[in-house]
């Protein structure tokens, strides 16, 4: 696996501190199947599904019972057998074989799903009794998907979690009432999922556009996203977010100072899906 970028904590995994700005071959002793990337940690997922973490570890994001950070692939979910394992900006969410889902890490704001907000360096169970067909992993708020059906927890205070009022602190998973979704996508501090239709829901903040909306405003149930596309993929950055088209042109919207929505001339932002001018 290569990793790259900034390195402060450990996260690109080469056992250093030291970044770089060209792929490098991160140390692990397995070939990785997955790998998802938080703030600052990255934890990986291997064929015979046994998870690892490394990087930043001052909440316990690592799940390893202390919080040293680790610049090598460290063993997470306690050994665990794990089929899906994913980052938050402080926490880790990961489901093992068996169905249960277990969290770990920061908590302030409920994002571990165990019924308090107290942060944990171990493992944790999530409150549930639901086997998640998917799991994805925002700032602070996590989200699952079970039978098209998706459910959040965590940080609502931009309406990210979808309960249709903004709330500080979901400390178990909520049901989210809208569309039957088959993928979902989340940012900072807002969520996007594909419906079955293939059209384009999102909800929470939307300072910058990411809801879709043509508006500004924030959202706390999923809204359909202007533009009439529907898309087979769809994924979500800090505040923008791109989806791709069977055909496969690819359409950005929200936040677009540094050129992130993939535009000729970068914009402030586009409250639309903007279609992507690809090379030939």
């Amino acid at each position: 696996m290569r990793c790259w970028g900034d390195n402060t904590f450990g996260q690109l995994g080469f056992g250093t501190t030291g970044g770089t700005s060209f792929p490098a071959t991160a140390t692990a002793p397995f070939d990785f199947v997955g790998v998802t990337a938080g703030g600052d940690h990255t934890c990986a997922l291997t064929a015979t599904h046994v998870a690892e973490c490394w990087g930043r570890n001052s909440s316990g994001e690592l799940g390893v019972g202390d919080t040293t950070s680790r610049n090598v692939p460290t063993l997470t979910a306690e050994g665990r057998a794990v089929t899906a394992i994913v980052a938050g900006a402080s926490h880790t969410c990961a489901q093992t074989s068996t169905g249960a889902v277990l969290c770990w890490g920061a908590n302030a704001l409920g994002q571990l799903g165990d019924s308090s907000t107290t942060g944990q360096t171990e493992p944790d169970s999530v409150r549930t009794s639901m086997v998640f067909d998917l799991l994805a992993a925002g700032g602070n708020h996590t989200c699952g998907l079970s039978s098209g059906v998706a459910y959040c927890w965590g940080s609502n205070q931009r309406g990210e979690s979808g309960t249709g009022a903004p709330d500080s602190a979901l400390v178990a998973p909520v049901m989210v009432s809208g569309p039957s979704f088959t993928v979902l996508t989340l940012g900072s501090d807002f969520t996007c999922g594909l419906a079955t239709s293939g059209s384009a829901y999102c909800w929470g903040a939307n300072d910058n556009g990411q809801v879709g909306d043509s508006t500004q405003t924030d959202r706390s149930t999923p809204t359909l996203v202007q533009g009439g596309q529907h898309f087979t993929a769809i994924a979500a950055g800090a505040s923008h977010v791109c989806a791709m088209t069977a055909s496969g042109h690819i359409y950005c919207w929200g936040e677009g100072t540094s050129g992130q929505l993939g535009l000729a001339v970068p914009v402030p932002l586009k409250t639309t899906p903007a279609l992507i001018p690809l090379p030939n």
